[in-house]
């Protein structure tokens, strides 16, 4: 019988294989899932919010590759859905501080409940 750390190293062990590639062109950044022998398009972003995901990822370069894949693939989601100029660069400080078990449950709520999970977390965070 495996001793819970042993399961826990083996769930997390299929993460481990994922590299987040960010592909940048003169009009957008494309988010890329490379896992194994397949890429998956994970988002683009344009104008604006190019600029404040390539700050978003200057501050996650040094991080493990799935730390940094959970927070690249919340930022992208929330910036695309933002709308004002203001709340796009507010929401780089806020990625600062979010810590890796926050992220994780944000895009669990994003692919669960869609813009709605978006909608929320920008009611929570970025609010005043």
């Amino acid at each position: 019988m495996q001793t819970n750390k042993q399961m826990r190293k083996g769930s997390t062990a299929l993460y481990e294989n994922n590299h987040y590639e960010i592909v940048e062109t003169p009009e957008s950044i494309t988010l890329i899932d490379r896992f194994i022998y397949t890429d998956h398009v994970i988002g683009v972003v344009k104008g604006d919010r190019k600029t404040a995901f390539k700050a978003i990822a200057e501050l996650f370069k040094d991080h493990p590759e799935r730390d940094r894949g959970y927070h690249l693939t919340l930022a992208l989601h929330v910036l695309n859905y933002l709308e004002e100029e203001a709340d796009i660069f507010h929401y780089i400080s806020v990625m600062k501080g979010l810590s890796l078990e926050t992220a994780i449950f944000w895009n669990w709520m994003y692919h669960s409940h869609g813009e709605k999970a978006l909608k929320a977390f920008s009611v929570i965070y970025l609010e005043d």
